[in-house]
């Protein structure tokens, strides 16, 4: 655990299907290491936003952004 967060604390880290169930226990345990913000990505807009509230409850201090996307996008990721 001391190694996963000296790797994770204090660093942007990016989920994509992050609203999904495997998605959604990643944040939350990466959560758990005080990264300096987690991005988080998915498709689906409700599962995105309920996990959203449930993260700003478990973690209010943690920089978080949730987003509607896909990896798979290319021209809507603005590049």
């Amino acid at each position: 655990m001391p190694l996963i967060r000296e790797h994770l604390a204090g660093k942007t880290i990016f989920v994509s299907g992050g609203g999904g169930s495997i998605g959604s226990e990643l944040c939350r345990q990466i959560a758990a290491f005080e990264p300096s913000l987690l991005v988080i990505a998915d498709r689906s807009e409700n599962s995105l936003y309920e996990f959203e509230i449930e993260l700003k409850k478990r973690f209010p201090s943690l920089p978080l952004v949730a987003t509607v996307a896909s990896v798979n996008d290319y021209m809507g990721c603005g590049f």
